[in-house]
């Protein structure tokens, strides 16, 4: 019974890895490792930093590659911009990552301007929070 929170965390994590592999899946099942293993990287960084776990920010980053943000851009910035958002916001990190995804989208926001324009709007106190995903679309 003493080891079953760890279990349950490991268990978690893990489940969170496999779906991140699979939002990355590639013409033909490939597997971009080098991308997986720095998505990783960012989500033990954020999940040691932030409150939550490596496993959030898993969960995060695959909701907003399924919502078509590039891998790339997630690493470039826009992952971390908007885990820092969610804190700030007191938000789930799935639910920023919506938010963040499909206002991308809705706005025509470039990938490569994803990271700034979720500080822009972090820094003049725009509350993503005042939207719902059905009002985005």
């Amino acid at each position: 019974l003493a080891m079953k929170p760890a279990l349950d965390a490991f268990v978690q994590l893990e489940d969170a890895g496999a779906r991140m592999k699979s939002s990355l899946l590639e013409a033909g099942n490939y597997l971009p490792m080098d991308q997986f293993q720095k998505l990783g990287a960012l989500a033990e960084k954020l999940g040691n930093y932030l409150p939550g776990t490596t496993a959030d920010f898993y969960d995060m980053f695959t909701r907003m590659k399924q919502l078509g943000v590039e891998t790339e851009t997630i690493l470039n910035g826009a992952g971390e911009s908007a885990a820092y958002l969610a804190v700030v916001l007191g938000k789930p990190y799935d639910q920023v990552a919506d938010v963040v995804s499909k206002l991308k989208t809705a706005t025509g926001t470039a990938d490569k301007d994803l990271k700034s324009f979720i500080d822009k709007y972090a820094d003049e106190g725009v509350l993503f929070t005042d939207f719902t995903i059905s009002e985005i679309y």
